[in-house]
């Protein structure tokens, strides 16, 4: 069953080998994800399905990530940690009815090969699975789709892990606004703040009918990378009660990095 679905930021400065000295910037994300790691203990995940805004991206299709062997790696050579190397092993299966489920209702979804996963994989997986080396992993990639066809794989994902005999944690990696000040890697938008603080207030709020129908132009505008993995949560929250909590929102560098977890179990 999908017990928690959990909104994670991915900056690779999230990992102490490359963040260092800057890693205390992120003070608020890091407790408010090692407190959420520590939660899952209580029904400890026997599979992580995380979705990233930084695999391989296709129009109108999803990726999903199938290597030729049975495990996942992850290391952080491109931002100079070149140390520090993870493995995770991929769930077969599950993979498999995700694929099926997904081609059954007209979803398209392209399997890509390769072991190495993205950061926006490898960053949330530093912190939720390192308490869990069991667990296996699904790796997911956004297309350029529509919102609603996000949400539709939510939907998806979510039936796939309610028929599981097995414990299923589902992760949005997804940041926010990306121009939030001067020092921000797409530059500076008005709109950024703003956009910022309205996405917070409908999660906190439950208002997820109207984040489905936020402008497309707008996020443009402020350089997001988390809406479509956001949409895809609220897919997978649909008609189903859930405790949720955003733990913390910040912004170090200029780009908006939010933690909320959505306990499922009833």
């Amino acid at each position: 069953m999908l017990t928690h679905a959990i909104l994670s930021p991915h900056p690779p400065a999230l990992i102490p080998a490359v963040g260092k000295e800057n890693l205390r910037r992120f003070e608020k994300t890091v407790n408010a994800l090692l407190s959420t790691a520590m939660g899952l203990r209580e029904n400890p995940p026997d599979t992580f399905i995380i979705l990233s805004p930084h695999g391989e991206i296709q129009a109108n299709s999803f990726t999903i990530q199938i290597p030729h062997s049975e495990n996942f790696t992850a290391d952080f050579a491109e931002f100079s940690a070149s140390e520090v190397i993870k493995t995770y092993t991929r769930d077969r299966l599950l993979s498999a009815q995700i694929v099926e489920a997904a081609t059954s209702k007209g979803l398209q979804i392209q399997p890509t090969t390769g072991e190495k996963l993205d950061f926006g994989v490898s960053v949330p997986l530093y912190y939720f699975a390192a308490a869990f080396p069991q667990a296996q992993v699904v790796s997911l990639g956004i297309s350029l789709a529509s919102s609603t066809t996000h949400f539709e794989l939510g939907k998806i994902l979510r039936e796939v892990a309610d028929e599981a005999e097995k414990n299923i944690v589902f992760i949005a990696s997804s940041e926010l606004a990306h121009t939030l000040n001067k020092f921000s890697p797409h530059g500076y938008s008005p709109l950024a703040k703003e956009w910022d603080a309205r996405i917070i207030s409908d999660l906190k709020a439950g208002d997820y009918a109207s984040i489905l129908l936020y402008d497309s132009f707008e996020r443009d505008e402020i350089a997001e990378c988390g809406y479509r993995g956001i949409c895809t949560l609220i897919g997978a929250l649909h008609e189903k009660p859930a405790k949720h909590q955003i733990l913390s929102y910040e912004a170090p560098g200029g780009i908006g990095c939010a933690v909320g977890v959505w306990d499922l179990r009833s």
